[in-house]
């Protein structure tokens, strides 16, 4: 027992003893930045160690782009369909015109707006980009299992075309 209670005043008074300082800060030496890139000092970007370039991230959304419409349709392989349609508002005063449907649920009004802005924003691609980067990009942002889009119809009006651009898709 004597040896149990030595043993903690021993460990309490080094404790203590070590435990003064916890309020002081002790000065961080700042390490240089290493500079491990190609050598060439006057490169703009240091390299990250991606060889391929993602143009996914230079394309603003579909949001972004200020489209005028969007209009997507998809029939999946167990014949279900789903329906996803967007106007912005033409002025302050309107809201956007929205709804999403299925055999399980139709939304519009507010929520479908809500909703449908969301997915846009998470919607990489333009007019130019093909079909496989546009069948990638529906089935991650409207998450479909892209083996289980059959088809699809997508419609949308770009600011910078006359008339909207439209897509179709056939798994067959």
């Amino acid at each position: 027992m004597k040896k149990i209670a030595l043993s903690l005043t021993a460990s309490m008074f080094f404790l203590g003893a070590c435990g003064e300082s916890n309020n002081e800060e002790t000065p961080q030496a700042e390490e240089p930045e290493l500079n491990i890139g190609n050598g060439n000092e006057n490169d703009p970007e240091p390299f990250n160690g991606d060889s391929v370039s993602n143009d996914e991230d230079e394309i603003d959304s579909i949001l972004q782009q200020g489209i005028g419409v969007f209009e997507l349709h998809i029939t999946l392989v167990d014949e279900s369909e789903w329906s996803f349609t967007y106007t912005p508002p033409q002025s302050a005063d309107e809201q956007a015109d929205a709804m999403i449907h299925s055999e399980e649920i139709d939304i519009q009004g507010e929520a479908a707006a809500s909703e449908m802005e969301e997915l846009l924003a998470d919607l990489h691609f333009d007019a130019a980009s093909d079909m496989e980067v546009i069948t990638e990009e529906i089935a991650e942002t409207f998450d479909f299992n892209e083996g289980d889009i059959q088809e699809y119809t997508l419609m949308i009006h770009f600011p910078q075309q006359d008339s909207p651009t439209e897509w179709t898709y056939n798994q067959g």
